[in-house]
């Protein structure tokens, strides 16, 4: 099959029309850039993935002969002056060898132009490599496979097709060597070992202990979000987050200042309970979920100094994910309310279930709620949240409390109680919203009898 696939690429019939398109443009770019003799070979994913008959609109190219910069400047004239483009240059200490160019050919289609790796760089020096010293410098030899545009020919200097056939994720240099090169390639492994089903060449694993310190020291924590994010996203994001943990990658990724010893087998638990309970989520919730069950030790930390805002206290998980791990406040926030519905079942648990404290789960957590219930690892509240809480949930009609408006606004309920709007209002408020949840079918006029009725008691 991996040989009819390569025959298939190599005559062009396994070809979508976005790769003729793309294709014609890089075509007509070369003769434009002429008399310089520009090769451009296509790299990386979309190789990979049409030899192993899979589609691939992630189309790289690597040229030589020519900069990026200038081949972008003819791929410019090609397409018109109104052709959006973007330099990036190389960044060294973020292990970004190599400029690269952005062209978009159309809509939002955007095409990544870079030079072929050398296999030596130095500051100020931009040196020109050969295909064999670029495909020694890829992450993974079924990555390290050329597509040229020109011969039509695949290009395999490190036995990437045989990867692909062995089904085993290899270097094209040795482990240690390559993940030195790039340690963010460690995560990325991990996603391609779950993405095809692939195993692990052994060097690898060995590698892996000895490069975590210059993972920790080294590495840019947005690149690592980056590529954290592409495996959460992932189909097989379970099987690549275990594997991850397991290889002893959990607090270099996920506490990389090492502030909350985070136990790998513990963590292995409660995600394998996670995924056992809830195995069919995608996205965003998928992801939520995850970053819930990994950092729920950090549920009853105290608050901490927020490192961005002078004087000011966050909590530990919008720490260990928006400051230390440079993600985005959002899934913060998600994965705290995901953590206040934990402890909400556990304190409706030891206390009472009624209209208000069901009511006040689902508000507080939101659409989210039913999130809470993969973290419930003791098996005691697990049942009393399927036989007694979410059932409560249902009959009462509170799925959507969350969407509950007042029955008054904040100032017509300082008007009533005679008060001047201000911290005292905020106290009021949550008792109106408990009288409105014990009483459903009320309205605003009855809250305001029950009010002025309570005053005359007084």
């Amino acid at each position: 099959m991996i040989d009819e696939n390569i025959r298939r690429l190599e005559s062009g019939e396994s070809f979508s029309q976005l790769d003729k398109d793309v294709i014609e443009i890089i075509k007509k770019t070369i003769d434009a850039i002429s008399p310089k003799k520009v090769i451009v070979r296509i790299a990386g994913g979309w190789v990979r993935d049409k030899i192993m008959g899979r589609e691939n609109d992630d189309i790289d190219i690597a040229i030589s002969g020519a900069t990026c910069n200038e081949f972008s400047d003819a791929m410019v004239s090609v397409l018109g002056p109104n052709t959006k483009r973007v330099l990036l240059e190389a960044n060294h200490e973020q292990l970004k060898h190599i400029d690269t160019a952005r062209v978009c050919l159309f809509h939002d289609f955007w095409l990544d132009i870079c030079s072929l790796r050398s296999a030596l760089y130095s500051e100020g020096e931009k040196l020109e490599g050969t295909a064999v010293s670029a495909a020694l410098h890829r992450d993974f030899s079924m990555n390290a496979i050329f597509f040229n545009v020109q011969t039509m020919k695949i290009e395999d200097y490190v036995n990437g097709v045989q990867s692909i056939k062995d089904k085993i994720i290899r270097t094209p240099i040795p482990a240690m060597q390559d993940f030195t090169d790039d340690p963010n390639r460690i995560i990325r492994c991990f996603r391609f070992v779950a993405k095809y089903d692939f195993k692990i060449d052994p060097q690898i694993y060995e590698a892996i202990p000895k490069i975590i310190p210059l993972f920790m020291r080294n590495i840019a924590k947005d690149r690592v979000a980056t590529e954290l994010i592409k495996l959460m996203h992932s189909d097989s994001s379970f099987l690549a987050l275990e594997n991850l943990i397991n290889s002893g990658m959990l607090n270099p990724v996920f506490d990389p200042e090492s502030l909350w010893s985070l136990d790998k087998e513990e963590t292995l638990k409660r995600i394998r309970r996670a995924h056992q309970i809830e195995p069919n989520l995608e996205g965003e919730n998928k992801m939520i979920l995850y970053f819930a069950a990994i950092f729920l030790p950090l549920v009853d930390k105290d608050t901490i100094p927020d490192p961005a805002k002078k004087n000011k206290f966050t909590s530990a998980v919008h720490y260990a994910i928006v400051r230390a791990m440079k993600l985005q406040n959002v899934l913060a926030d998600n994965v705290k309310k995901i953590h206040l519905g934990f402890s909400l079942v556990e304190a409706i648990y030891k206390g009472e279930l009624n209209r208000v404290t069901g009511g006040r789960f689902v508000m507080s957590v939101g659409p989210l709620y039913k999130l809470v219930r993969p973290l419930l690892m003791d098996d005691e509240l697990l049942k009393f949240y399927d036989e007694k809480l979410n059932p409560f949930i249902v009959a009462e009609k509170l799925e959507k409390s969350y969407e509950m408006k007042q029955l008054m606004d904040g100032v017509s309920l300082a008007n009533i109680y005679g008060v001047k709007p201000g911290p005292v209002l905020k106290d009021l408020i949550e008792e109106m919203i408990n009288w409105q949840l014990s009483n459903p079918n009320r309205s605003s006029d009855d809250y305001k009898k029950y009010i002025l009725e309570n005053k005359k008691q007084k």
